[in-house]
């Protein structure tokens, strides 16, 4: 209300940060779950986070997730921000998606992360590389979402194909497509 008052067409969700649009109240219960659903992911983490990830607070919220990525002195935050991102991506059901320890026991076995954190010592000591079904580019998903975004990426490989883009130019459709497959 204060938003709109205010004249303002977005503004931001508490706790997250993001934008929203103040006018568009379909959303509006959607957004809600999630943001409970968030507070209900950052207690459960507080609690169930091995101790070098429980004093780094889960973070809600793209810029907040993203900040904690862009890290350069402590790739511990790094990971937290990396799995805030990975939760996100499953509207903060903590209970779908795998705990703390195995997803970056995941991502240091997964060949698509960084080497700053594949390579890290101390991370690999304490967090053995194990493949974690599911990781792709560092969140994870469900075979449903996975087969969704693999469906959306063939459907708009043929879309550009009808639209006469050259076979050669869509190598890199392909090689995605090929990650999900």
């Amino acid at each position: 209300m204060r938003a709109i008052a205010c004249g303002l067409e977005f503004d931001e969700l508490p706790y997250t940060e993001d934008l929203y649009q103040v006018t568009y109240e379909p959303l509006f219960p959607h957004l809600k779950r999630v943001i409970c659903c968030g507070l209900a992911a950052k207690k459960w983490f507080r609690e169930t986070a091995p101790p070098c990830a429980r004093a780094i607070p889960l973070p809600l919220g793209f810029l907040n997730c993203k900040k904690l990525q862009g890290n350069a002195e402590n790739n511990k935050i790094v990971l937290v921000g990396h799995f805030g991102s990975s939760l996100m991506g499953v509207n903060y059901d903590y209970q779908l998606h795998p705990p703390f320890y195995d997803y970056p026991c995941g991502l240091m076995a997964d060949p698509c992360t960084p080497l700053h954190l594949r390579e890290d010592p101390e991370l690999l000591r304490e967090f053995p590389p194990k493949l974690l079904e599911g990781l792709y580019g560092m969140c994870w998903s469900t075979p449903e979402m996975i087969f969704s975004v693999l469906q959306s990426l063939i459907h708009g490989r043929q879309l550009l194909r009808d639209r006469g883009v050259p076979e050669d130019e869509l190598h890199q459709w392909d090689k995605t497509i090929a990650r999900f497959a």
